[in-house]
């Protein structure tokens, strides 16, 4: 039985998408949300193929965003309230989910007016 969520397609890549509200306008915050989204990922993105330690018992994660995702977060809509990011990830991933909570929350918390809607969601295509 394949999997629901993330649903992947045939090559195992999938999308998933992050849904926000805000009480402002959401197309006056796409640019800055993109703007941030790209000062993030170069912030806290190690390239260097050294692993963290997760727990005491060693589990050891990648800190490289593009061993989890193919390209950057981008905002496929940003009309009335409503702020969605897309991630599209890469086949095989393990850490996807780890990644996509700590942008969430980074991002929330640099931008107050962004409420996260409900749980991630599959991309409809």
């Amino acid at each position: 039985m394949p999997r629901k969520f993330p649903k992947t397609r045939e090559d195992g890549t999938f999308c998933v998408v992050a849904k926000f509200t805000t009480a402002q306008n959401a197309a006056n915050l796409r640019d800055q949300v993109t703007e941030w989204c790209k000062q993030w990922i170069a912030e806290n993105n190690d390239m260097s193929g050294e692993p963290i330690v997760v727990t005491k018992d060693s589990i050891k994660e990648p800190r490289d965003y593009f061993r989890a995702f193919t390209s950057l977060p981008y905002v496929i809509k940003a009309e009335d309230n409503q702020l969605w990011l897309r991630f599209d990830g890469v086949s095989g991933s393990y850490w996807w989910k780890d990644w996509l909570v700590r942008i969430t929350v980074s991002l929330t918390n640099a931008f107050p007016e962004l409420e996260r809607e409900g749980n991630f969601e599959n991309c409809d295509g």
